[in-house]
């Protein structure tokens, strides 16, 4: 999973500065806002949808650490 500006903007193709520049002024939310919202739905959707434990989702969130996931 993309965690992180550089990460997603290297997936895209462009700069990070134009990424964070493209979504602040099409959503008016940052890069890592989306970021942590995509991931937050996607933790919601495997609590509510999955025999995943807690420990499974944590790591399949790419968190490296339980204590990472739980404080996000």
């Amino acid at each position: 999973m993309l965690r992180t500006a550089k990460q997603l903007a290297a997936r895209l193709g462009i700069h990070t500065t134009n990424l964070n520049h493209y979504l602040k002024s099409d959503s008016g939310k940052t890069t890592t806002e989306h970021i942590n919202l995509r991931i937050i739905t996607e933790a919601k959707h495997l609590l509510l949808q999955s025999n995943y434990s807690i420990s499974e989702i944590t790591y399949a969130l790419s968190f490296e650490q339980l204590s990472h996931f739980s404080t996000f």
